[in-house]
């Protein structure tokens, strides 16, 4: 990781002049936004923001709708106040950190779906969908506050390269696996979780079923399914007409 630059006091001129009143606003930022108190109310303002939006449920009434609208508009307000405190206190330092530029896309595109809200007077539809998705990204700044969430969450950043590598490898053995399945239990008859949307007899479905059996999803149960009726014997007669019927939709 690249060491953090040191960073002094603002200062705004113009033509060679300060300005007083702009000067000692970045002065009074630039001396509050790296202050322990100022990071764990940001902090605890997260957190409760986190759960005003676990509050949200179907049929909500609608004082306790726009009770939650009040809080998130308040949340939105604190951490716009944020965004401007760090952004007079640091100026273009403050687009030089990667988190620093995630927190200014969630307070625009937070405060752009606010006023596309109030300007359509839409209460539903996409743009309730984005505000929305804005406020979840809010979350993921406590990744930020926590120093030991933080160097795990670099880590893994660090070793997305390797783990492409391994998801190349399983993505290889499924391939692998499913033109198998298709060969060994193409034929087997409808039973159970096999049907017309869960069996081997295509490839696309065949590798899906295997990404389910990965993930622990009725995987015995599938196992137990295919082994209830034997494959389809062609030298059946009544047999053949009953398969064929179930193998064909006929």
């Amino acid at each position: 990781f690249k060491p953090k630059k040191k960073l002094y006091p603002p200062s705004y001129e113009v033509c060679g002049v300060k300005i007083g009143i702009l000067n000692r606003f970045g002065h009074f930022c630039f001396n509050t936004v790296f202050l322990k108190a100022f990071e764990w109310a940001i902090m605890t303002c997260i957190i409760l923001n986190t759960i005003v939006m676990a509050m949200v449920y179907f049929g909500m009434d609608e004082d306790y709708e726009a009770i939650l609208d009040y809080c998130n508009y308040f949340f939105a307000a604190v951490f716009t106040i944020e965004c401007v405190m760090k952004l007079a206190a640091m100026q273009t330092h403050y687009f030089s950190e990667a988190w620093n530029r995630f927190d200014f896309a969630i307070v625009l595109g937070t405060a752009c779906g606010m006023i596309a809200l109030w300007v359509t007077g839409s209460g539903t539809g996409s743009i309730v969908t984005i505000v929305r998705s804005f406020r979840v990204g809010r979350i993921f700044r406590l990744i930020q506050g926590a120093k030991g969430l933080n160097r795990l969450f670099n880590t893994m950043i660090l070793t997305l390269p390797g783990l492409s590598n391994i998801s190349a490898l399983l993505m290889l053995l499924l391939f692998i696996f499913s033109v198998m399945s298709l060969q060994l239990f193409a034929t087997i008859q409808f039973h159970g979780s096999l049907d017309e949307n869960t069996n081997f007899r295509q490839f696309p479905r065949a590798l899906l079923i295997l990404f389910r059996a990965c993930t622990g999803e009725n995987w015995n149960g599938l196992m137990h399914d295919m082994t209830y009726q034997a494959p389809v014997r062609y030298t059946e007669l009544h047999g053949v007409t009953r398969s064929y019927t179930e193998l064909h939709g006929v």
